[in-house]
């Protein structure tokens, strides 16, 4: 069912001949002219995760004076301390360091988790046939998904870096390695050595996001909801092209290492995207209410991490992707689509296989989302709608006209009131 984007690559550099080698001209594939390169530009993205670990690592200072009477090696009388009673105090400091780091980190897994069950039961549901409360982890987990497959990797990995580097605050505390530090290397570890530890493995972890890390999908999708959807201090903001085409990409990186988007604005493929991000922009702000909802629309995150996920958004299939967007967003649930997939991949034609999932809101009520009276229309916009949807909507029949070669209307859309264009320009 699914289609994948491993074919979508950078365009290559031209190749010059030098001394009778292949060479690679160092011109832009964006504007064709030489490029200007940057290599300062570090801490891309840092997670939220380090701002609140950066803070705690200062609340271990307040054990400090209450644990310096256990930094002394040896008692007055001259006892070696055992473990039980020494190891325990004299590393005390330490200890409460990493046990504070443990928790943030906790606290930040369940936190973010939280998001993954918000976000994602939904298109679980409709994956599994589970009521979205019933969606486990273990469902997430074994997702066929791209995003959510990927996004539950991306969760137990950065969640295991964290947690190794705090182990080594306790390093200390584990048996005989006082001892071989001491036998082997004729040092003898103060009790800050395993806060030292601590620290500096965080550190080294810090500076490494700092040099490499790059926003996931799900921290996009995050940040995407959070200004686009729920308005968190961004106010007025709406669903853009660009917004959709930038998940997109990452999406597509993600899936494909080697694909990279060219940046080119003067080429068919970034048209096709314009033309498919635009309309989604245009449903998912009627339905969300950043506009008013004439359609009746209904196309909610959880659809586009359905279609995006299950490779049903594609710009090089662009007639088949706009029947699975249009459908997903004329119905309350992704059946018609599932329909609509099955269909073609057993070979039925578009035209057949759009049958299956084309619906109109004169057809059916469609709940909008935010709506809490759903099915409450007046009867004089139920049939102002059904006019709307047969004058302006881009509906399965008419991605099967602009297939056969006739002009559709959301081509009619664009060209006419530069809806999408105004919102790629946002």
């Amino acid at each position: 069912m699914a289609e994948n984007v491993d074919n979508l690559t950078r365009e290559p550099a031209s190749e010059v001949q030098t001394n009778g080698s292949s060479k690679a001209e160092p011109v832009s594939a964006a504007n064709k002219f030489p490029h200007t390169e940057i290599r300062g530009r570090y801490d891309k993205y840092r997670s939220a995760y380090w701002g609140a670990a950066i803070a705690t690592l200062g609340m271990r200072y307040a054990m400090r004076p209450f644990s310096r009477q256990w930094w002394e090696p040896e008692n007055k009388s001259g006892a070696v301390y055992n473990y039980k009673d020494n190891v325990l105090k004299k590393y005390l400091y330490g200890g409460v360091a990493g046990l504070l780091m443990y928790a943030i980190t906790i606290l930040y897994a369940r936190s973010t988790l939280k998001d993954i069950r918000s976000i994602f039961s939904e298109t679980m549901a409709w994956e599994t046939g589970k009521k979205a409360e019933d969606i486990s982890f273990k469902d997430l987990w074994q997702s066929k998904n791209d995003i959510i497959h990927r996004t539950m990797r991306n969760y137990l990995k950065y969640n295991f870096r964290r947690s190794f580097v705090n182990i080594f605050f306790f390093v200390p505390f584990f048996p005989g390695v006082a001892n071989f530090f001491k036998s082997k290397l004729g040092y003898s570890l103060h009790a800050e050595s395993g806060g030292d530890w601590g620290v500096g493995a965080n550190s080294a972890y810090l500076f490494s996001d700092v040099i490499y890390r790059e926003e996931t999908f799900f921290e996009g999708l995050q940040r995407f909801i959070d200004q686009k959807i729920n308005h968190t201090d961004k106010t007025g903001d709406v669903v853009t092209t660009a917004d959709l085409i930038s998940l997109y990409d990452r999406h597509a990186k993600d899936k494909n290492p080697n694909y990279t988007f060219s940046g080119r604005m003067d080429t068919q493929r970034w048209k096709n995207d314009q033309r498919l991000f635009g309309r989604i922009a245009e449903l998912m702000n009627q339905t969300y209410n950043n506009e008013p909802n004439h359609e009746q629309a209904n196309f909610t995150v959880p659809k586009l991490i359905y279609l995006l996920g299950n490779g049903l958004i594609d710009p090089e299939h662009m007639e088949r992707s706009l029947a699975y967007i249009e459908t997903a967003g004329h119905n309350p649930g992704m059946d018609e689509v599932k329909q609509m997939a099955k269909a073609l991949g057993s070979g039925m034609s578009l035209e057949e296989a759009s049958q299956r999932g084309i619906s109109s809101p004169a057809q059916k009520d469609v709940p909008l989302a935010g709506n809490d009276n759903p099915g409450a229309q007046p009867e004089q916009e139920n049939k102002h709608t059904a006019k709307l949807a047969g004058e302006t909507r881009t509906t399965a029949r008419d991605i099967l006209a602009s297939a056969s070669g006739a002009q559709s209307l959301t081509e009619k859309a664009l060209q006419g009131n530069g809806t999408g264009a105004g919102l790629a320009a946002g």
